[in-house]
């Protein structure tokens, strides 16, 4: 996972000016780059839980461990997926949100809403 981490987050705060547009850019990178971790943990949970349960259920089946265990390891299992399946519904709501607030914003800069342009660009005069 740190590999995906590395590349996801690489440069996101480095924004290559100081015009808030190129903020505003940086701003909706990061945005991004949560909803890309969010699709990567989904896929990392599936991943571990297509492994542990079956590893779990044939450690059970051979009496390698006992129900007792079983049931507090599948217990735990079931209560940390929920967990982690919770934050991915939150942070996925709240990067859809900043998303969204970003294009507010560029809406409000734009020289259609406003009649001036604050920004550098071929609109400037």
């Amino acid at each position: 996972m740190t590999a995906f981490s590395v590349w996801n987050w690489r440069g996101l705060w480095q924004a290559p000016g100081h015009s808030v547009g190129e903020y505003a850019n940086v701003y909706q990178n990061r945005s991004r780059a949560i909803l890309r971790a969010i699709r990567f943990g989904y896929g990392f949970l599936a991943l571990q839980l297509s492994v542990t349960i079956p590893w779990l259920t044939v450690d059970y089946m051979r009496h390698e461990i006992p129900a007792s265990r079983y049931g507090a390891a599948m217990g735990l299992l079931a209560v940390l997926t929920i967990a982690f399946l919770l934050w991915f519904k939150w942070a996925s709501r709240r990067a859809w949100l900043e998303l969204q607030r970003v294009a507010e914003f560029r809406c409000a800069l734009s020289p259609e809403s406003s009649g001036e342009f604050s920004g550098a660009g071929p609109h400037q005069s």
